[in-house]
């Protein structure tokens, strides 16, 4: 049952823990597990598929970049075209899929020119 911190942002209940979805950094699947990889630097294993997150995190600013990657733009920093990975701010490195690559270059230059007329 959720309280009413609760209710204002979103949780997800990992094991016994429960962590906000905006401090999660990135997910990354294996097999049938999902590691997920929080801002503070906590890993935390979870038993259940990276597709049973992939609706979760639509509410949010992420964005699935690979099968086995899906990341928290907003700790997004860096991108290598040249490469096609994507660098987050724990400097922690995730590959983009081909099928992946030409929406995601399209979201990094709209983000970016977001960016500059912020400033």
């Amino acid at each position: 049952m959720k309280n009413q911190k609760d209710s204002e942002r979103e949780i997800v209940n990992v094991g016994v823990d429960k962590i906000e979805v905006s401090d999660i950094v990135m997910l990354q699947a294996t097999i049938n597990y999902t590691i997920i990889y929080m801002n503070n630097g906590k890993q935390y294993l979870s038993a259940k598929t990276i597709k049973s997150y992939e609706t979760l995190c639509k509410k949010e600013s992420f964005l699935r970049i690979h099968r086995s990657y899906i990341i928290n733009s907003e700790y997004l920093t860096d991108y290598s075209f040249v490469n096609s990975y994507v660098i987050l701010s724990n400097t922690m490195k995730a590959s983009i899929s081909r099928r992946c690559r030409n929406q995601f270059k399209m979201y990094y230059v709209q983000r970016k020119k977001r960016m500059a007329t912020q400033k």
